[in-house]
């Protein structure tokens, strides 16, 4: 390599060995001598040709000639060091010793002796010569001369000793230095500017620099130094702590200094600051002690000499009350402080201090604040006087936290007065350090006059006329002509107002500014016509009143009628007829009319009416009279203040007069329950009006059925109607059948008569336990046989007790949605045979069994007529086949269908109970369809009923709904009249109910507990709660919901006790005992605040269907949460019994900290690492693992992310997560890489968020992205550094986990080592000394590798650095040298100059013989490598060059290789 001589990599250490022979390999142009080789052997040849002499002793002759010396013994033999002893770091009375090292630098065996030092301070303990017993100091070899220091003090001592030599006497310099203290305090302490009989405090910070020392402060006198034990020094009006002190180097103290002057002007006193050390300086304090000075100097233009000629009173010109007048006061500070200073503004002269607050009218601006120093300061007095007299008030001028001592030029006023003779009054009311002192006193004079008003104009007339009872406004202008602000009031004088005149004023009172003007509406109104006037009154504040004339002209009322003629013509009596006209107003304001008709058959609407301006009315007229009669009136139409209007009325009111054709028909002969032949019966109309007619409708026991039963006939014509009669009830029928004629004063009918034949039917209670034995069993007696029929009843008689009529069905109280049946008999008591049919009026189901399966059988017998008979298709008779098919029939159970268990009954009395338990199950579902909660059946609800005969009726009642229910079953038996029985019933329980099998709810419990399960704090959970309303009609319902810990910490009353008397009825009054009922009503508690939420919170659920809740969940607090939620629900529109059961949960959840159990190790810091290695050249792949698992007892919901640092997720190893190419592609962890990310991470999450269960794990997958080498900004070149990332765990409730993310970059760093020196500092000088051009000369330096990288490395030569030439005189020794210096690389050769070197490399050892490699106790230790350089000079000058180790991927390294080339003969290697 360029500039470096380098031997062959298998040279030995004998290839250094300059005397051995040149190899024989050699070629022939190397074996010869080269030409500065000859000139150097020539110059040897010349020297071995002097002459010798062998006559003197070296050691006589001068050291310049003799060789032998040596060049460092030239001026002295012996060489010192230290060459001077100094002792530095010492304390009072201590003892301290430093060696002396006296090396012999010449070339002669040499002998000393050591003098001791003048002074007891300093002493020599012992010397040490090479050889105790001669004394002797051989050539290169030293002695040793221990000297002694005894500190005695601190302060700083001077000696010598004396060493002796064969040639002269060396003196060694003696010094004991203590590093001295500098301190930062400052000459001069300015204490600043004081008042006199004030106090101020400073800090002055003094920090030691120096040496540690102590130090204390004295007085310039030194008869006034503090005595012992003082811990302060006063001198004057300072006062100084603390009085002495420590300091050691860096550390610092606060000087508190109290400056207290009592005179004014300038301090200075000098103080001493002395030193442990013995030396001392002098430190100045300055201060300025202040007095109060204050004067007058001028008033608006006026100027005043204050001192001469003192202002005590100021006069101001005269002002309106509520206006101003102000003067300007100058007032000088000739102080050297500012002055703080307030105002005070009084009535009272007199010295008395009242705590009252006193109203003043003089104020002073600014009232308070600073005036600076040497300065003048305005201020503006201000007059405001509030009424018409003089006011004389007095301000005083105070300052404040100024010491009495400064005051200077006091006012005799001050002097006299109370509050400066007892200093002690001032404190009343004072809140700083000194009270406030009334410097200087004013006495104010001024005077108010009085305020006048006018008016603009002073009078008002309306240019236009009034309208009655109408509103007009106008505004006059009040003027203020003062200089001040002035408040008026205004009112009406009655007196001087006309009585039908009303005048308003939206203004009462206010306040006109200073020369201004106000605006005063006023509106006015008049309630008659003519000329009216009002007067109004204005009262000045501070004035005269003034008066304002108000006139005005009033006009009445006109409208117009847009018809004023009404005729209805003929009219039906007992009707009504109308018609309608409009009024108009055609007045500018509101009219009033009055309408009214003398004729009582006449109603006008409305009759009185209020008609707004410019507008119209309709008025309706109306004709209505029982009784015939004609109208004829002249209206008169009354405008209120106005001319009146006249309308003309006329109507003809007239009656129907309707007659029958006949009065009586004879019916003949009827039966009970067929109607009649129909008969017909004529109405005729006489009269000119309509006649509305009505036939009456059928009674109890017959039926009156007629066609038309209502119409109208129209005049002169007539109607036919055609009528049966339906008796039910056998005897005489004679009834009389009215027709109401609408209108007509008397009534009209028709008589019937008839005799009747009819049945006699009889409801019975049935009773099962009661048992009928005929010997006729169930077949009838023949009735038409006397002795059966007789036989018959007697058996009868004889078993069955009287009958029970049904009176009423009552089912009683039954629960809900449990059917409940009654029995009853039919009886015909009579020989006619009929049929019954059973309704009910209200809950008559919507459809029956049978008719739904006549539907279903007709439906049947209809399909059946289109479809043909299939074909029946024969197959062939196999055995094989035949047996499969029995075999598989005999394995095939029997299904439980509906069929199978029709035709297999059960025959145990438990099946026959189930079975009509299910069967009532059924009806009931198909019965309750008529959505009414309730239906009432009976079978058989119709037939035929025979005559003697009886039929048992059951009657069931379903029902889906609680409440009372009250219903009406109608028998309708051919025949006969309608018979009606009242049915009730109450049902108890509620119709909500709660839907089974729902998650998380225990049915089991009480109450019922819905569990919402676990989840994070600040998670929220939510459960559904399904109810059903099995009634027809909604039902609403409101949760509460009552915190569980409020419920049992509940101090409230739990229970109403109420005490009520027990009603005994078989007890007289007076025998009563006190006996009462107690009575417990539970008090339901305030809703209280939970964790739970239901929504909605009120709902209406429908019938017979669901609805659902849910139920919400939200805590930040890790426990157990416990709330009851209860509903109360009620029937809606059901009045009284609308209300139900209510409905309660015990509502649980729990909330828990998110955790994620990682398989890594805490460290000491509590956190858990992930770390990658990466190395600049080759190295692991940064793939690691890392598993989470969720070790709680709720699922956790999370995303993850990086953040900072070269890292990504590469993939996920979960049930719920998926691998990464079903999220980013195969390519994503390549492409990642390729972005040569540097400082942040790709930030991409593969999976937007992970569900982990309770004890399921996640294993996820990171990458490091290993940063570029050569971007040293992040990968820094030293050995190790590393790059920090971080792994957030986000939880759904933004809670967060994070785990550690650290690279670890590694370089490779190789370290230069020698066997003086461990570890070579950047451009480190090694030596080789002096060498003669003939030798040369070999030093050996150790490469280690202290990374765990492989280093590749290579040893390059460098340029040495040149610096500009400057002056001689400012040049350092090393500028001189490397200016004097020869860069030639070729002098230096290296045994290796490249390689590669594995770390890391055991360390290198040194040993005092020489530098030796480390012993290699282990084969897989990989051992430094040693480079040797030999230096062979080519002239006598000295040589410099500087190399370097280049590392790959790595740190670099420069060392500097120097040495002297001689001809001299004794510089051999």
């Amino acid at each position: 390599m360029e500039g470096i001589r380098t031997l062959k990599p298998d040279s030995t250490l004998d290839n250094f060995n300059p005397k051995r022979q040149l190899s024989k390999k050699l070629p022939p142009y190397l074996q010869k001598m080269n030409e500065v080789d000859k000139e150097i052997n020539k110059k040897f040849i010349q020297s071995m040709n002097k002459k010798i002499t062998f006559l003197k002793n070296p050691r006589e002759l001068p050291s310049v000639n003799n060789p032998k010396l040596g060049i460092l013994a030239k001026d002295n033999p012996f060489r010192l060091n230290p060459e001077c002893i100094v002792f530095t770091d010492y304390e009072e009375g201590g003892v301290y010793e430093i060696p002396l090292i006296i090396t012999n630098v010449s070339g002669l065996l040499r002998r000393i002796m050591v003098l001791p030092p003048s002074t007891e301070m300093f002493s020599i303990a012992q010397t040490v010569f090479p050889d105790s017993e001669m004394g002797l100091v051989a050539p290169g070899m030293s002695a040793k001369v221990l000297v002694h220091f005894h500190a005695a003090s601190l302060a700083e001592f001077d000696d010598e000793f004396m060493i002796k030599t064969e040639q002269n006497t060396i003196k060694v310099p003696l010094r004991a230095r203590r590093e001295p203290p500098h301190l930062t305090l400052q000459d001069i302490m300015e204490c600043g500017t004081t008042w006199v009989g004030d106090r101020a405090d400073l800090t002055f910070r003094c920090q030691n620099l120096g040496g540690s020392a102590g130090f204390k402060f004295f007085h310039e006198d030194e008869s006034k130094d503090p005595d012992l034990g003082d811990e302060i020094l006063v001198t004057g009006p300072f006062t100084i702590f603390p009085l002495q002190f420590y300091l050691a180097t860096g550390q610092f103290i606060d000087i508190y200094v109290c400056y207290q002057p009592t005179l004014g002007g300038p301090i200075e006193n000098k103080i001493i600051l002395a030193c442990d050390n013995q030396t001392s300086k002098f430190y100045t304090l300055k201060g300025i002690g202040a007095t109060l000075s204050l004067n007058v100097i001028q008033i608006d233009d006026k100027k005043l000499n204050f001192e001469e000629n003192p202002l005590n009173a100021i006069w101001f010109e005269e002002s309106h009350p509520k206006s101003e007048c102000s003067r300007v006061l100058h007032i000088q500070n000739a102080s050297a402080l500012p002055v703080n200073y307030h105002w005070s503004t009084y009535v009272n002269s007199d010295e008395v201090i009242s705590l009252e607050a006193q109203t003043v009218h003089y104020a002073i601006s600014p009232y308070q604040g600073t005036m600076p120093p040497n300065s003048s300061h305005q201020f503006k007095i201000t007059f405001s006087p509030t009424s018409s007299h003089p006011f004389n008030e007095y301000a005083d001028l105070f300052v404040e936290n100024i010491p009495i001592q400064s005051l200077m030029h006091i006012s005799k006023q001050l002097q006299e007065s109370a509050l400066f003779k007892d200093p002690s009054a001032l404190f009343l009311g004072s809140n700083g350090k000194f009270p406030p002192i009334p410097y200087i006193k004013f006495n104010l004079h001024g005077e108010g006059r009085l305020c006048h008003l006018e008016f603009d104009p002073p009078f008002y007339l309306f240019p236009y006329e009034f309208s009655l009872n109408s509103e007009y406004s106008a505004t006059a202008i009040l003027k203020n002509s003062n200089n001040g602000d002035v408040s008026f009031n205004l009112q009406i004088v009655k007196d001087k107002t006309s009585d039908y005149c009303s005048c308003e004023l939206p203004i009462l009172q206010g306040t006109i500014p200073a020369k201004g003007s106000i605006e005063i509406p006023f509106k006015i109104s008049c309630s008659a016509l003519g000329v009216h006037e009002s007067v109004i009154l204005c009262n000045v504040e501070h004035g005269l009143p003034i008066y304002f004339l108000v006139k005005a002209i009033c006009i009445g009322p006109n409208i117009k009628i847009s018809s004023a003629e009404c005729d209805f013509g003929i009219v039906r009596c007992g009707t009504r007829a109308s018609m309608k006209f409009s009024i108009m107003n055609l007045y500018e304001n509101e009219v009033a009319v009055l309408i009214k008709a003398k004729n009582m058959s006449v109603r006008i609407s409305p009759s009185t009416v209020k008609i707004p301006a410019k507008e119209s009315v309709e008025v309706e007229v109306e004709v209505y009279s029982e009784t015939v009669q004609k109208v004829q009136e002249i209206v008169k139409v009354r405008v209120e203040n106005g001319m009146a209007c006249y309308i003309s009325l006329s109507a003809d009111i007239q009656k129907p007069l309707v007659y029958l054709d006949c009065y009586e028909f004879v019916m003949g002969s009827l039966s009970a329950g067929v109607p009649s032949k129909e008969k017909r019966v004529t109405l005729y109309n006489y009269g000119n009006v309509s006649a509305k007619y009505a036939w009456d409708k059928s009674i109890d026991g017959c039926a009156f059925n007629i066609n038309p039963a209502n119409g109208e006939i129209q005049p002169r014509t007539s109607q036919v109607c055609s009528f049966t009669v339906t008796p039910f009830i056998g005897g005489s029928l004679n009834q009389l059948w009215m027709c109401q004629i609408e209108g007509m004063d008397s009534e009209i009918g028709v008589f019937t008569a008839a005799n009747v034949k009819g049945l006699e039917i009889a409801y019975v209670i049935h009773d099962e336990s009661v048992n009928v034995n005929s010997k006729h069993g169930n077949m009838l007696p023949s009735l038409y046989n006397a002795s059966e029929r007789q036989s018959f009843i007697s058996s009868m008689t004889l078993s069955i007790p009287p009958e029970q009529h049904l009176k009423i069905v009552d089912f009683a109280t039954v629960n809900i949605r449990e059917p409940k049946t009654l029995k009853f008999l039919i009886k015909n008591n009579s020989g006619l045979s009929t049929t019954f049919d059973l309704k009910f009026e209200k809950y008559e189901p919507s459809r029956y069994h049978d008719e739904v399966a006549a539907e279903k059988q007709a439906k049947e017998t209809k399909a059946n007529q289109y479809t043909k008979e299939p074909t029946k298709v024969q197959f062939s008779k196999s055995t094989k086949f035949n047996s499969f098919k029995n075999k598989s029939k005999e394995k095939l159970p029997p299904l439980l269908t509906d069929a199978h268990e029709h035709q297999n009954k059960f025959s145990t009395k438990e099946g026959e109970t189930f079975t009509a338990t299910k069967k009532l199950e059924t009806s009931q579902k198909f019965y309750l369809g008529n959505n009414q909660g309730i239906a009432f059946v009976c079978e058989p609800r119709k037939g035929q009923l025979a005559g003697y005969g009886e039929q048992l009726i059951t009657v069931t009642m379903y029902n889906d709904i609680c409440g009372r229910f009250e219903d009406i079953l109608v028998s309708c038996v051919k025949g006969l009249k309608p018979y009606k029985i009242p049915v009730r019933c109450k049902v108890k329980g509620s119709p909500l109910n709660i839907v089974p099998n729902q998650l998380g709810i225990n049915y089991k419990s009480d109450p019922i507990i819905l569990s919402l399960g676990t989840v994070p704090i600040k998670g929220s959970l939510s459960r559904k709660i399904k109810l059903f309303n099995s009634g027809p009609k909604p039902i609403s319902l409101f949760w509460k919901i009552f915190n569980y810990a409020s419920l049992a910490n509940r101090n409230d009353d739990i229970f109403k006790v109420t005490f009520v008397p027990t009603s005994m009825a078989s007890i007289s009054e007076d025998e009563k005992p006190d006996i009462f009922d107690l009575k417990f009503q539970a008090l339901e508690p305030q809703e209280s605040t939970s964790a739970f939420e239901i929504q909605p919170k009120s709902a209406i659920i429908l019938g017979k269907s669901e609805f659902s809740f849910l139920v919400t969940f939200y805590s930040d607090e890790e426990t157990l949460h416990q709330a009851i939620a209860l509903a109360h629900p009620a029937i809606e529109g059901a009045g009284e019994d609308a209300k139900l059961g209510e409905i309660g949960f015990l509502l649980q959840a729990r909330t828990l900290k998110p955790f994620l159990h990682v398989d890594k190790v805490q460290r000491a810091d509590g956190a858990y690492y992930l770390s990658f290695d990466a190395y600049a050249i080759g190295g692991p792949t940064g793939h690691k693992e890392i598993s989470l698992t969720n070790i709680t007892t709720s699922p956790l919901s999370f995303s993850i992310t990086i953040e900072n640092g070269p890292f990504i997720i590469t993939g996920f190893k979960n049930s719920a997560a998926l691998s990464l190419q079903d999220y980013e592609g195969g390519s994503v962890a390549d492409a990642v890489e390729n972005l040569k990310l540097k400082k942040s991470s790709s930030n991409m999450p593969l999976v937007d968020k992970h569900v982990l269960a309770p004890e399921d794990n996640l294993l996820l997958n990171v990458k490091l992205i290993k940063p570029n080498a050569n971007d040293i900004e992040i990968w820094p070149e030293v050995a190790r550094s590393s790059i920090k990332g971080r792994l957030a765990i986000k939880f759904s409730n933004n809670e967060q986990q994070f785990i550690s993310l650290e690279a670890r970059l590694y370089r490779p760093k190789i370290v230069l080592a020698s066997s003086q020196c461990d570890e070579f500092k950047n451009l480190t000088e090694q030596d080789f000394g002096v060498v003669n051009t003939q030798y040369t000369k070999k030093l050996t330096i150790f490469m280690l590798n202290v990374s765990p990288v492989d280093a590749k490395w290579e040893i390059k030569y460098m340029q040495f650095p040149k610096k500009p030439a400057t002056k001689l005189k400012t040049m350092t020794k090393k500028e001189k040298e490397d200016a004097s210096i020869t860069d030639d690389p070729d002098v230096f050769i290296f045994s290796v100059t490249e390689g590669n070197i594995f770390g890391p490399t055991v360390p290198l050892k040194v040993t005092p013989t020489g530098p030796a490699l480390p012993l290699a106790t282990n084969p897989d230790d990989k051992i430094p490598i040693a480079v040797h350089i030999l230096f062979k000079p080519k002239l006598a000058l000295l040589y410099k060059s500087m190399f370097r180790v280049w590392v790959k991927g790595g740190p670099d390294i420069d060392f500097v290789l120097k040495g002297l080339g001689s001809f001299e003969e004794h510089h051999d290697a």
